[in-house]
């Protein structure tokens, strides 16, 4: 950390690419949870530009939720390091799609 209790880009980058070169998750594991997190990471931001808009309903923030907390279980699945993934089948996550969002 630069000790100023914020992440830099730099710093997540790096943070994040030393827990994947030590994660058991396999290759194809890797890429299909990275994929999900991106796609998540995609969905936030445009709800973020609807909230930005004053156009964001209480399904749109129960979506959220849903997705942030998806994301967070991914984002631990990244510091597993014991070759046993809790998600194996990461073809059947949810990716919670909406017509709006396309």
């Amino acid at each position: 950390t630069n000790q100023d209790r914020n992440i830099g880009l730099d710093e997540f980058v790096q943070f994040n690419r030393d827990a994947m070169a030590e994660s058991g998750l396999s290759m194809h594991a890797m890429k299909m949870l990275v994929h999900s997190i991106t796609k998540q990471m995609d969905r936030v931001l445009k709800l973020s530009a609807k909230e930005q808009r004053g156009a964001l309903t209480k399904q749109d923030v129960d979506l959220l939720q849903r997705i942030l907390s998806n994301v967070a279980k991914m984002g631990r699945e990244i510091w597993n390091t014991t070759k046993a993934s809790l998600c194996e089948d990461l073809e059947t996550r949810h990716d919670y799609r909406n017509s709006w969002l396309d």
